[in-house]
């Protein structure tokens, strides 16, 4: 209840504790790989699940970007609005460019911001093209991007695809299977952060996709292969 009207800096201590609360419950396992750097970035990350925004969360305070019906979700849309969200409205002409542009506004406050630039989400074993749009922010704002790698492991190191949000699964499904999987750990590497000045946005997008495919050690999706295999994937 008072979360929405504190200042930032409480609300970002607030938050970083609730999300490892929400994880411990959960019996989520949070492992760090690297550190992050002090100072406002552009993070670019794969995406899995919605167990995603609360592992990053633990990982750093840090924005996100959602797409803009969730706005208009009963409690979730109102605590959203009060929490760091910029909303994405994929229905309107040039709204990825004026996104950059609010993206761009909240770095230059020192803000740090994330986003999925795959555009949904996998199961984890490749990392699909990321879409170079949003990656404008990180020029625009003169900030570098920061590549962060998720993957979600049980106890004894294999691979688990019990946090999937993606294909035919629903949110319940997810939840649940994340709930039975027992010593679930999400891990999160931290990679070199790229420079922005002097560099496009393309370039960006295709240099985060590789370093982010090769620390996973999964399959880079390129969008000529994505385009082969039946298009562009739904979005979550």
């Amino acid at each position: 209840m008072v979360f929405p009207v504190v200042a930032r800096s409480t609300r970002l201590r607030l938050r970083e504790r609730w999300v490892l609360k929400l994880l411990a419950m959960l019996g989520v396992r949070l492992s760090r790989l690297g550190s992050m750097p002090d100072t406002a970035c552009l993070i670019v990350a794969n995406h899995v699940s919605w167990l995603d925004i609360y592992v990053l969360g633990a990982l750093c305070p840090t924005g996100f970007v959602a797409k803009d019906e969730v706005r208009r979700w009963p409690v979730i849309g109102w605590l959203a609005q009060r929490n760091d969200t910029i909303f994405l409205s994929r229905d309107r002409r040039g709204a990825a460019h004026a996104m950059a542009r609010q993206l761009a506004e909240c770095l230059e406050q020192g803000q740090v911001v994330t986003v999925f630039p795959e555009g949904t989400t996998t199961e984890g074993d490749h990392v699909l093209p990321f879409h170079a749009a949003l990656l404008e922010a990180g020029l625009l704002a003169c900030v570098p991007v920061q590549p962060i790698a998720l993957r979600y492991r049980t106890l004894d190191g294999r691979p688990s695809r019990a946090p999937a949000y993606c294909g035919d699964t629903t949110l319940l499904q997810s939840f649940w299977a994340v709930c039975r999987e027992p010593g679930l750990v999400a891990e999160g590497v931290i990679l070199p952060q790229l420079a922005s000045k002097g560099r496009t946005r393309h370039a960006l997008a295709r240099e985060a996709h590789a370093a982010i495919a090769s620390a996973l050690g999964v399959d880079a999706v390129h969008r000529r292969s994505r385009e082969r295999i039946g298009g562009e994937a739904p979005q979550h």
